[in-house]
């Protein structure tokens, strides 16, 4: 029994991924008879290859050993050094006051955005990857759109943090006339507004019109 593979180049770590089309096995552990060949063995699991991937030097891992051993093995490293060190800060001996253990450590705020930012970038190159991209430039990720948006709906919304489907959809509908009929010069054109529905729009007066006598 074996296990065949087309390989695809791809600079994601100097790796190169392979879309595997391969017949169903109970598991990666399973006794073969012939024994199976050592290339159909991953040398970090040392078991049966699953979405193998090819280095440019031709090993060949599974595709979940060498990211999570290579890729983002440094980013899990340093999720758990922020949590330790909150910990410590937490359980650090001694009769400090509550805002004094708060300065010991990041703003609940940063931890949460590192937390969230980590998993995020690996969860999304995880994707992208299993989807069939050769690679995938983290340094190009951008939620700023994204920001930006919710970033007006919580200034419309003002003091209701939880707004109905029917209030959202209100500032949306503001949101989308704001950014649609926006003004022509300035700071406040935004760098999404160079087509805009309204490209006539213009400032010039109008020409007074004359008082009728009476």
């Amino acid at each position: 029994m074996s296990a065949s593979s087309r390989t695809v180049t791809s600079d994601e770590l100097g790796l190169s991924s392979s879309h595997q089309i391969q017949p169903r096995f109970k598991g990666s552990n399973e006794y073969f008879d012939p024994p199976l060949e050592g290339k159909h063995e991953c040398p970090i699991c040392q078991k049966r290859l699953r979405e193998p991937v090819q280095t440019s030097c031709g090993h060949r891992f599974c595709r979940r050993c060498i990211v999570s051993s290579i890729g983002f093995a440094w980013l899990m490293e340093f999720l758990h050094y922020l949590r330790t060190w909150k910990e410590n800060a937490v359980n650090r001996p001694g009769n400090f006051t509550q805002n004094a253990r708060n300065r010991m450590f990041l703003s609940w705020q940063t931890y949460e955005s590192f937390y969230i930012s980590v998993h995020s970038a690996v969860e999304e190159t995880k994707f992208l990857l299993q989807e069939g991209f050769e690679f995938a430039l983290t340094e190009r990720f951008c939620q700023d759109p994204l920001e930006e948006y919710f970033g007006g709906q919580w200034k419309l919304g003002r003091r209701s943090d939880n707004p109905d489907i029917k209030a959202f959809g209100y500032n949306s509908n503001t949101l989308r006339m704001q950014r649609t009929v926006s003004c022509q010069d300035g700071d406040t054109r935004g760098r999404k507004d160079k087509t805009r529905a309204w490209e006539q729009v213009t400032d010039v007066k109008l020409p007074r019109r004359k008082k009728l006598k009476m």
